[in-house]
């Protein structure tokens, strides 16, 4: 089954290269004339709410699951960070408690086709 890859992006500036085969249409303006994906990208942006529905633990850290239009999600997998039991504790986490931001779909580009930015600025531990 295809899972969804979501990173949070605070910068729509630029994509990854991903795969060198990966055709593409348009120019760059860069010296390189590899195929890179999702250049340029553009997304509708609208608010979202999730729910965290459990906190379970998971090897060393814990899978905070949230809950957004009937879809589950993993936090440490939208925020790229593990969810110790520190980053628990300090970001006071805990079930029902429903989290915000901005939603962003892709409509032109080959990009992530979904971006979540939190309104939370979450606390790490060093």
């Amino acid at each position: 089954m295809w899972k969804f890859l979501l990173i949070i992006c605070l910068v729509l500036s630029s994509c990854e290269t991903l795969n060198s085969s990966t055709s593409s249409t348009s120019s760059t303006s860069s010296a390189s004339q590899d195929s890179k994906v999702g250049e340029p990208c553009e997304y509708y942006q609208q608010p979202f709410s999730m729910a965290v529905t459990e906190i379970r633990p998971f090897g060393q850290s814990y899978h905070v699951m949230l809950d957004h239009k009937g879809h589950q999600y993993i936090l440490s997998e939208l925020i790229d960070r593990p969810t110790d039991s520190a980053f628990i504790r300090e970001n006071d986490i805990a079930v029902g408690q429903v989290l915000t931001g901005i939603e962003k779909t892709i409509t032109q580009g080959t990009c992530t086709p979904v971006l979540f930015e939190f309104e939370t600025k979450f606390l790490f531990s060093q």
